[in-house]
């Protein structure tokens, strides 16, 4: 079946209406959940701060307390540090406090200890102090029974604080997806071994399964996949138990010894995609057996690959892990590079941004563009995306998307 190539942008929409939430969770204590998808919203059971308390070391007092124009001069009845809990304020005194330490009642300012002057257990100061001054009020950073973080958040550094701060010790996740990877191709070889005439080195391996691994799923090897329908037919059916999702590499063109589509259509159902971007262009989405596991079908040519894993299979894989947000940032930046040869296909170039045109961040295209080159990728620290017919002189606006936002460190 002929497939009619389509543009990114409705090539990318129909591939994530076919991702599926894995639904299965677990519960987990909270130093097991940084890289995490959280399975249920987390609500604050306390208020943050508890109490009202100083922001900054000092002296609490009663704003009323002061009569009269300055200087004040002040008797220290107290002091508290943080994790202590004072006495009522002996009126017409103050407390020397610390930050984070609870207010004791009767104050309501805190003059921080720059300000003020100590002899023996007196302190005098100058300037007027505004009452509530340098004082966190109680649940001014987190109410009582309010939202932490919704379901669906892939949990980093700082949340994983935040819920620490709340007193939050477990919670509920998404199981990790399982992602198959089938290479396809006689030609592969474990890279260690003899490399025979017309063989090469498997980099897809290495490539695809880091990327699975960078995104913080479970990647399941399988050998290379042999040029023949059966053998293709066989590592499909093998997968599909296993895997909650396949990711293949080669074998999806319409050459002689490509067996991928026939065996997808042979198990179940393929949508194959000639997208409109370079490189790229092959592309297909399938589902095979009964359990309906989906197949991502991506180019062999590795720069390809990594690129359609950057901008389709990561966005899936991440839906289908829960995360309720799985869009790259990019930059607009300008262009130290001119482009006067515009394609037909949107285009992903391997590029990197350094300080440069007139003095503004500018980015700088890798010499050599070829499909064919992983070097590209190691210089690179982005790319830059060109819409269909687009040509660009130098300093002109470009998108640029960090590698570091598609999880490529």
């Amino acid at each position: 079946m002929k497939h009619q190539a389509i543009e990114f942008a409705q090539a990318r929409e129909k591939l994530l209406n076919h991702a599926k939430l894995i639904p299965n969770s677990r519960r987990v204590k909270l130093d097991r959940a940084l890289g995490g998808v959280l399975a249920q919203d987390v609500i604050s059971q306390y208020a943050i701060p508890p109490q009202n308390n100083s922001a900054m070391d000092g002296y609490a007092l009663s704003v009323a307390d002061l009569t009269g124009s300055p200087p004040y001069r002040v008797a220290v009845s107290q002091r508290i540090a943080a994790g202590q809990v004072g006495t009522a304020l002996v009126p017409k005194t103050a407390a020397q406090i610390f930050t984070g330490a609870p207010m004791p009642e009767g104050a309501d300012t805190v003059v921080i200890q720059e300000e003020v002057r100590r002899v023996g257990d007196w302190i005098e100061f100058n300037a007027a102090p505004s009452q509530g001054q340098h004082i966190r009020l109680r649940g001014s950073d987190i109410a009582p029974k309010s939202l932490l973080l919704t379901v669906g958040r892939k949990l980093r550094p700082q949340d994983i604080a935040l819920l620490a701060s709340a007193g939050v010790a477990e919670v509920d996740i998404y199981q990790t997806l399982n992602v198959a990877l089938l290479n396809t191709g006689n030609e592969l070889v474990e890279p260690g071994s003899p490399l025979p005439v017309g063989g090469i080195y498997n980099s897809n391996k290495y490539l695809i399964k880091s990327q699975v691994q960078a995104l913080g799923f479970n990647c399941l090897l399988f050998e290379p996949v042999e040029d023949s329908l059966q053998a293709t037919l066989n590592a499909l059916q093998q997968a599909a138990e296993q895997a909650d999702v396949i990711i293949t590499t080669g074998g999806v063109s319409v050459g002689g010894e490509d067996h991928l589509r026939a065996a997808i259509e042979q198990l179940g159902e393929l949508q194959a995609w000639q997208v409109k971007m370079k490189p790229g262009k092959p592309f297909a989405i399938g589902k095979v057996t009964t359990k309906q596991t989906p197949v991502l079908a991506l180019p062999g040519n590795p720069v390809a690959a990594l690129i359609n894993f950057a901008l389709f299979a990561r966005p899936f894989l991440l839906l289908c892990q829960g995360v309720e947000d799985e869009c790259y940032l990019p930059l607009w930046t300008q262009a130290d590079f001119d482009w006067f040869k515009p394609s037909t296909r949107m285009e992903v170039l391997r590029a990197r941004l350094e300080p440069g045109y007139q003095s503004n961040r500018a980015v700088q295209l890798y010499a050599q563009q070829s499909a064919s080159s992983l070097l590209a990728f190691n210089w690179a620290n982005g790319l830059v995306i060109l819409p269909p017919e687009k040509t660009v002189k130098k300093g002109d606006w470009v998108e640029f998307v960090p590698l570091a936002s598609l999880n490529m460190f």
